[in-house]
């Protein structure tokens, strides 16, 4: 299951992409994405921050995407919005935390987190949006 913080970022994305190159505003991308405006604030902090997306302010002002769609990995939205998702932080790294039964999950939950890391890496803004940019 994708974080809910992840999940927002792409939709704010999602929208950006398919109003570009035009900006939109903060309420009016709250408004489209359901998205209360104080977090979607932050995590377009985060996009800007990252070099993803770029704000103007004043009359006209809103949000835009830097570079297209199709330039830009989920993997780099998750690492920019929730970077501990990515982080197989539950287990010690040599699976000692506790015994043989925490080493064998610990096994597991890499495969399965690198599974999870791989799509995010392999995958495009552009090849999750309906209709495909």
């Amino acid at each position: 299951m994708i974080p809910i913080t992840i999940e927002y970022a792409l939709r704010a994305l999602g929208c950006l992409a398919g109003s570009a190159p035009e900006v939109v505003g903060g309420k009016e991308l709250a408004d489209r994405t359901a998205i209360s405006a104080s977090y979607l604030t932050k995590i377009l902090l985060d996009l800007k921050r990252g070099g993803l997306v770029e704000a103007s302010r004043g009359s006209g002002g809103g949000y835009r995407l830097v570079r297209p769609a199709a330039e830009i990995t989920l993997a780099q939205v998750a690492e920019l919005v929730a970077p501990s998702a990515l982080q197989a932080e539950a287990l010690e790294e040599d699976g000692s935390y506790g015994g043989q039964i925490s080493s064998a999950i610990h096994r597991r939950w890499c495969r399965r987190t690198g599974s999870f890391v791989t799509f995010l890496e392999e995958t495009t803004l552009a090849e999750i949006l309906e209709p495909p940019l």
